[in-house]
């Protein structure tokens, strides 16, 4: 199965899939607050901390996934679709980066306070 190809919707799907990743972990977090908030005491290591680094964790494979694919497709593309698979593979791994930077929050902030 190819994650990426030469077609152009690669060049926006990275920061789609961030965005879409963004929205869920952070409207996620709102609602688990609001519905079934966890003790303060317990500190990082409870349920809605642990989901959201799942959540991010699966999020940043699957970009570098698409990351590492269109690398290896780029010796071998012509050259017409040489740009778009080079920037959509940058896009891809700008995503994944700011996926990773954003959900380190995740790691230091108790949730729900």
């Amino acid at each position: 199965m190819t994650l990426i190809s030469r077609h152009p919707w690669h060049l926006v799907a990275g920061l789609v899939i961030w965005a879409i990743w963004f929205v869920v972990v952070y409207g996620g977090l709102s609602v688990a607050c609001q519905v079934s908030p966890p003790n303060p005491e317990q500190g990082l290591l409870n349920w809605i901390s642990i989901s959201l680094i799942l959540m991010t964790l699966g999020v940043v494979i699957l970009l570098c996934a698409c990351a590492i694919q269109g690398y290896k497709l780029i010796p071998n593309a012509t050259s017409g679709s040489r740009f778009i698979i080079q920037i959509a593979t940058a896009v891809y791994a700008f995503a994944a980066f700011s996926t990773l930077v954003i959900g380190f929050a995740t790691l230091t902030v108790v949730p729900c306070l």
